[in-house]
């Protein structure tokens, strides 16, 4: 069973804000005379994300959804989620995976010039050489856009070298990669101080060496990853910022439309 959390009619009063201007008149009116009055502006603010409450006997999770990647400077009105944070004896991060991070800084450096290796085509091989015409012909149009003087991410792995263009893409529209919803949520935890806790599962890599030699790249996954991602980026920009304005306005339909509109980037960077 879960409901929504609704302080829509809450914020709204709080947010709300009536201006009454003083009438003009060079003489007293008659009083038989109308009354003429200036217009009443009244704003008011959306209640902004929504949160969700989930129910089990009596043990209670409040659940926040976040968009990414979304405009630098996202604006929206914050209330809601921070009477959840409030109202939690804990708050759990966000998902996701950590993988390595126990090898230390001087494996790392080692191992660094056998990892960048990776990145590029073997025998100094080209994109031009290695892509069907009718993706090389999508590339050309993508990379003269967002990285027309990129002479290196022609040499790249198509994934990576659909990375690069993801970061310049990013970069140019004024789009942050991550959600700016989780600082927000650990400043707001820390005013209450309630703990937040991680909730990604971190993967220790026990032998680094043989981790590099046996990573491997499928060539046929390996072009689909820029595919996809060139599918993606085409769309990007223009969903985004619908996406994240129905976010940040508590629009459920306005984000199913988008939803069903964006082409999505698959994360095959991570696999």
């Amino acid at each position: 069973m879960f409901r929504r959390v609704n302080c829509s009619m809450t914020l709204l009063l709080v947010a709300a804000s009536v201006y009454l201007l003083p009438v003009r008149a060079e003489q007293a009116p008659r009083e038989d005379a109308p009354l003429s009055l200036d217009r009443v502006v009244v704003s008011a603010a959306n209640a902004g994300p929504h949160v969700w409450e989930y129910r089990s006997g009596n043990n209670r999770v409040l659940v926040l959804g976040a968009v990414f990647p979304e405009p630098r400077n996202l604006d929206f009105v914050p209330n809601t989620i921070k009477m959840a944070i409030g109202s939690s004896g804990v708050v759990l991060g966000p998902p996701g995976v950590v993988v390595g991070e126990d090898i230390g800084i001087f494996s790392a450096l080692t191992l660094w010039p056998s990892v960048s290796k990776t990145k590029y085509l073997p025998g100094g091989g080209r994109l031009i050489d290695l892509l069907p015409p009718q993706t090389l012909q999508r590339w050309n149009v993508l990379k003269a856009t967002y990285l027309p003087k990129d002479r290196d991410v022609e040499r790249m792995l198509p994934m990576y070298a659909g990375w690069k263009l993801y970061e310049a893409l990013l970069d140019r529209e004024g789009i942050d990669g991550k959600s700016s919803i989780l600082a927000m949520v650990k400043r707001v935890a820390r005013t209450y101080r309630i703990d937040v806790l991680d909730a990604k599962f971190h993967l220790k890599i026990t032998d680094p060496k043989s981790a590099v030699r046996e990573f491997a790249i499928d060539p046929q996954a390996d072009l689909a990853c820029l595919e996809s991602t060139m599918s993606g980026i085409e769309t990007l920009p223009d969903i985004t910022r619908s996406l994240a304005e129905a976010w940040s306005g508590g629009d459920i339909e306005a984000m199913k439309a988008s939803l069903d509109t964006r082409t999505t980037i698959l994360p095959c960077w991570s696999s």
